[in-house]
C-alpha cells in the first residue's frame, strides 16, 4: 500500500483491523494519517508540543476505541478525525483555552477555502457547493473548533439556525461526497 495513495476504503480496512487488535494496521495507519491528524491538532491547540502530545494519546485512544468503528455508520476518515478533534476540545476545555480561540477567529470571506483535514479535491468541489452560512459556519465549528453555541454568538444567530445550516450543510457533504 502506497502511504500517500490510501483511500477511504484503506482508511475503514485499517480501522477495523486495528479493531482486531492488529499492530500491523495501527502503525500503518500511524504513518499515513499522522502528518494530517497532527496538522489539525496544530491548528487547534496553536502548540506543537501539545499537538504532538495528543497525537500520540488520540493513537493510543484509538487502540482501545478501535471496534467501535461502524463501516455502515459513516466514513472512516471522518470518524477517524472526530476522535482526534474531540481529544483536543476536551483538553482545550480543561485549560480555558477556549476564550484565547474564540478572540482570534477572523471573519471569513465567503470565498476563502477551508483548511481541512483533507485537501481531497473532491472534497473541496463538494465544499464549494455549500451556501456561504453553511460553510461558514461548518469552518467555525470544525475547523476552528468552536462549540454551536459559540458559533451563534459570533454570527449574531440564534442557535437553533446555527444547528440548521450545519446539519443541513454536513447532509450535503454526505450526498455530495457519496455520489
Amino acid at each position: 500500500m502506497a502511504d500517500k495513495n490510501v483511500s477511504g476504503a484503506n482508511i475503514t480496512e485499517l480501522l477495523v483491523a486495528i479493531g482486531r487488535g492488529e499492530k500491523v494496521a495501527l502503525e500503518q495507519l500511524y504513518r499515513v494519517q499522522a502528518p494530517a491528524l497532527l496538522g489539525v491538532l496544530l491548528r487547534l491547540t496553536q502548540n506543537r508540543a501539545q499537538a504532538e502530545d495528543l497525537l500520540q494519546e488520540g493513537f493510543v485512544r484509538l487502540w482501545h476505541k478501535a471496534e467501535l468503528f461502524d463501516p455502515g455508520q459513516g466514513s472512516a476518515e471522518a470518524w477517524l478525525f472526530s476522535l482526534f478533534r474531540h481529544l483536543a476540545l476536551d483538553q482545550l476545555r480543561q485549560q480555558g483555552r477556549r476564550r484565547a480561540l474564540l478572540q482570534q477567529v477572523i471573519e471569513p470571506e465567503p470565498e476563502e477555502e477551508m483548511a481541512l483535514p483533507s485537501q481531497h479535491p473532491r472534497l473541496q468541489h463538494c465544499l464549494a457547493q455549500l451556501s456561504g452560512e453553511s460553510r461558514q459556519a461548518l469552518e467555525l465549528c470544525y475547523r476552528h473548533g468552536l462549540t454551536h453555541e459559540e458559533v451563534s454568538s459570533h454570527l449574531r444567530t440564534p442557535l437553533g439556525t446555527v444547528k440548521s445550516w450545519l446539519r443541513r450543510g454536513l447532509e450535503r457533504l454526505k450526498t455530495c461526497l457519496c455520489r
